[in-house]
């Protein structure tokens, strides 16, 4: 009886090393804690649902490793993308008229359809009939293309297409950074077949 006494004591006092012991054996396999590697694992086998949700970081994979097909691109922000080479660096259409102030404006009225690869503001001012000055903030771009705009589309044309548009970058002075847009309508009447005029324009910036 006492022996017996004995045995249950011991059994109660290790009951949970023999319960470990019997799972051990049971599955044939047991691991260390901090004992898996990548070796133990058989390829291709880690799914999904194996992975925490919103738990992998940019760090997880491989720099550059993405390819298209593994993006879906309609959830790509292009204001995102910055000022990348073969992007649209900028755009924004010049609403010319002689309302537009002297100083820098990002008015509606007066400038739209902006777009600054940068994020930064665009802005621009009127030195004088058919002379804008157009500021990216930050842009770097060095060219721009600009093309007239019809003032009031309809079946007729407006007169605006014959316009001349010249645009150029400004390296010195106070409108330094901004381009310099000048308009003149053809006017046989004219000096020289021109003469500056108000008119509307876009500018891209490649």
């Amino acid at each position: 009886m006492p022996r017996l006494i004995a045995v249950l004591k011991h059994l109660r006092r290790n009951v949970v090393g023999y319960l470990a012991l019997f799972v051990v054996l049971s599955t044939g396999t047991a691991y260390a804690a901090n004992s898996v590697f990548s070796a133990d694992i058989v390829d291709g086998e880690v799914r999904s649902v194996d992975v925490a949700d919103n738990n992998l970081t940019g760090t997880d994979v491989r720099a550059d490793g993405l390819t298209g097909l593994d993006i879906d691109e309609r959830t790509l922000s292009v204001a995102n993308l910055g000022c990348q080479p073969g992007k649209v660096l900028g755009s924004a259409r010049i609403k010319g008229s002689s309302a537009i102030p002297t100083t820098y404006t990002a008015s509606a009225v007066h400038l739209d359809t902006v777009n600054n690869c940068t994020g930064g503001s665009v802005n621009m001012r009127r030195a004088s009939a058919g002379v804008y000055f157009v500021r990216f903030s930050g842009n770097p771009a060095t060219l721009a293309v600009a093309t007239p705009n019809e003032e009031n589309p309809s079946s007729a044309l407006s007169g605006d297409t014959d316009n001349l548009v010249s645009v150029g970058k400004v390296t010195a002075g106070a409108d330094a950074g901004a381009f310099r847009v000048d308009v003149q309508d053809i006017d046989p009447a004219a000096p020289g077949g021109h003469r500056a005029q108000d008119g509307r324009v876009t500018l891209v910036l490649p």
